[in-house]
Order: C-alpha cells, then sequence, then structure tokens
C-alpha cells in the first residue's frame, strides 16, 4: 500500500477508492508482438500530483495511458499519465 507519510512527497495524498479505467496509448512488447492494455483497476489515493493505481499487473514506467476515473455522481473525469515506478 501506499505511505503518505514520506517525506519526499510534494503534495498531500487523500485516500480515495474508485474505479478507474485503464487503456494503453502506447503499445507494450509482449512475447507475441506489441500489445495494448485495456482493464479495469482501483484508485487507491489522489492527490495534485498524481494518484495511486491498484493493479494486479503493474503498468510499464513511461508508457502513456488514458486514465478514466468514474466519480461518485456518475460523472468521469479522463486525463493521459505516464506512470512512474513505485
Amino acid at each position: 500500500m501506499f505511505d503518505d507519510n514520506q517525506p519526499n512527497r510534494r503534495h498531500h495524498r487523500v485516500d480515495l477508492r474508485l474505479p478507474v479505467r485503464v487503456s494503453s496509448i502506447d503499445p507494450e512488447p509482449s512475447p507475441t508482438g506489441r500489445s495494448f492494455r485495456a482493464s479495469r483497476e482501483i484508485c487507491a489515493n489522489l492527490s495534485l500530483g498524481g494518484l495511486g493505481l491498484l493493479t494486479r499487473d503493474p503498468l510499464v514506467p513511461g508508457r502513456r495511458v488514458l486514465l478514466e476515473l468514474e466519480l461518485p455522481d456518475g460523472g468521469a473525469l479522463e486525463t493521459i499519465a505516464a506512470p512512474r515506478s513505485a
């Protein structure tokens, strides 16, 4: 899990559980060639600088993904992100 007490964090993280659709923009290398990702994951926390994502399969650092957060009021928030290593 994520530790909000890390002194090197620039922004305070807020615990928040929201469904997130993750779709790769850049292809990822795979044994069978290039592939794209489309999955449903969970947002663990959110800050002004990013979000923590709970995922079964880690995202490849630096590869762009489209994140679609499903908001409690039924709305959605979309953004493009480039994951960093944990």
